[in-house]
């Protein structure tokens, strides 16, 4: 079976959500709006699909109690453990990340995979006492680094 673009794969995730499809050319990431939540990016590179949200933000100095907090949702379970809490030191902001091979990852298993991302990201801010409203502009600038890396990949 011949190799599918992350295009051609990201249209069959869109139509299997019945998402609309973007027009013009195809783009390197997409990002997923949900009322009220944070925005979840999907990027792919060299195979592999990430996708990526800021579930929220840590003031310095980073309590510990809340650090081991966040360790622990890293383990939760078999089902999510694919799906990973991680702190940006210099922002304070709180990613949820995943990384998943592209051949391996059906639409409706992407589409219940994007479902864990939202899952880990509503599990983040319960434990940071956080509204479901995206974290603030200050620690948004390590998001933008992180996708401008992973587009700089696409390349």
């Amino acid at each position: 079976m011949p190799k599918q673009s992350f295009s051609d794969w990201l249209a069959a995730l869109l139509r299997h959500l019945a998402l609309p499809l973007p027009a013009g050319p195809a783009q390197p990431a997409a990002t997923f709006h949900f009322e009220g939540k944070p925005k979840v990016y999907v990027t792919g590179r060299s195979g592999q699909v990430d996708f990526i949200s800021e579930a929220g933000a840590l003031s310095a100095p980073y309590p510990s109690d809340t650090l081991l907090a966040l360790l622990e949702l890293n383990r939760c379970s078999e089902a999510d453990d694919a799906v990973s809490v991680m702190l940006d030191r210099a922002s304070g902001a709180v990613i949820v990340w995943a990384r998943q091979r592209q051949e391996k990852l059906s639409a409706a298993d992407a589409g219940g995979f994007l479902q864990l991302v939202r899952q880990k990201v509503d599990a983040v801010q319960k434990l940071l006492g956080r509204s479901s409203q995206p974290a603030s502009g200050r620690s948004a600038g390590s998001l933008s680094r992180m996708l401008r890396t992973q587009a700089a990949h696409n390349r």
